[in-house]
């Protein structure tokens, strides 16, 4: 059982890629954990250690159109569960804003900040599906929006899991996952 680390931004996705291991974590397999490591610069060890990681859905539910499937209805259910229990006082990145809906939220623009829960601390931000079927990356200027975006949440991560640790610099986090 991974340890709950208040600190970490937590990373919510629609569900497993079709190509997931029954039982595996979530966003480690498939076009979008590889997008977010790309963007950010980052090894599988790192991502792992500096983002909290989450599906709405816990299966796959099929192909619809160029992308996945995902039924609105049943993410909103399982979303509402999830906005009541680990997710108070996170900070929650929603990638896309399928996932953002199903939290009711997908009205708000892409990298706007707001707050998130019942909790007095948390706060949302919607990334654009990274998977790349999304009309949204075919404009060459967004993709340096994303990657700027994602930079943004590697350093804070880093900044956020070292402070109160002496020693335990961004250069240190870099070299032990090496």
């Amino acid at each position: 059982m991974a340890v709950l680390n208040l600190s970490r931004f937590v990373l919510v996705g629609q569900a497993p890629a079709k190509s997931t291991p029954a039982g595996s974590p979530p966003l480690l397999v498939g076009p979008t954990p590889k997008r977010l490591m790309e963007l950010g610069g980052l090894e599988l060890r790192e991502y792992v250690f500096l983002f909290d990681r989450r599906n709405v859905l816990d299966r796959w539910t099929g192909k619809q159109g160029n992308g996945d499937s995902f039924p609105l209805a049943e993410a909103r259910k399982k979303a509402a569960l999830a906005s009541m229990s680990d997710l108070v006082d996170r900070d929650i990145v929603f990638l896309g804003k399928s996932v953002a809906g199903a939290f009711g939220r997908g009205d708000v623009p892409y990298f706007e900040r707001s707050k998130f829960g019942w909790g007095t601390k948390g706060s949302a931000v919607t990334f654009p599906h990274p998977s790349g079927v999304s009309h949204w990356w075919n404009e060459p200027s967004n993709h340096l929006k994303a990657k700027m975006f994602m930079g943004y949440l590697v350093e804070e991560s880093r900044r956020r899991l070292s402070f109160g640790v002496p020693g335990l610099t961004p250069e240190v986090l870099r070299w032990m996952n090496s």
